[in-house]
């Protein structure tokens, strides 16, 4: 059976984390994986409602990454982690070299397959779906947003994530 789009997002993200330290706090984990896939990274205020956008023009040698410096730090992680996710999905499975994503909050109208993937990727990395579901089972969504350096709505967007796409029984 072919592997469907969540399951290569939370499959790179497993790689990701076997490779390299994800922390659950500040960005410097996730600066030094995107810096391992050639991207750059700016932190600067933007506009409201933009959360990070990522772009690679085809004669640039990498990616450039920036992220809402207005943000909390909860929600800069996810975002560094989601655009990640697009620098993955371009490189890995587009083999694109030139491309680009503006990710605004409550863009409903712009939800795609790559920013499923993306979101799927984040989820993945930044909260690993065993630790995570024993983490909400047990302790509730405010303490696993506390130790996964995320955001009550990240845990309950990765919560319905997971109850519509369960991982395998060995990662619960």
């Amino acid at each position: 059976m072919a592997e469907l789009l969540y399951q290569r997002a939370r499959r790179e993200a497993q790689q990701i984390r076997r490779s390299a330290r994800v922390g659950t706090s500040g960005l410097r984990d996730l600066i030094d994986i995107a810096e391992t896939w050639g991207a750059s990274v700016s932190v600067d205020a933007m506009e409201p409602g933009l959360s990070g956008f990522i772009i690679k023009n085809a004669g640039d040698p990498a990616a450039r990454i920036y992220v809402n410096g207005n943000d909390s730090a909860e929600r800069q992680r996810f975002t560094l982690a989601h655009e990640i996710g697009h620098l993955v999905e371009r490189d890995s499975l587009a083999k694109d070299n030139e491309y680009s994503f503006m990710d605004y909050r409550n863009a409903k109208n712009e939800y795609n397959l790559h920013e499923f993937f993306a979101d799927e990727f984040a989820g993945e990395l930044l909260m690993p779906a065993g630790p995570f579901i024993r983490t909400v089972r047990d302790h509730g969504e405010f303490t696993a947003a506390k130790r996964f350096g995320v955001s009550v709505p990240a845990v309950q967007k990765r919560l319905r994530r997971l109850q519509k796409n369960p991982p395998p029984v060995a990662h619960r």
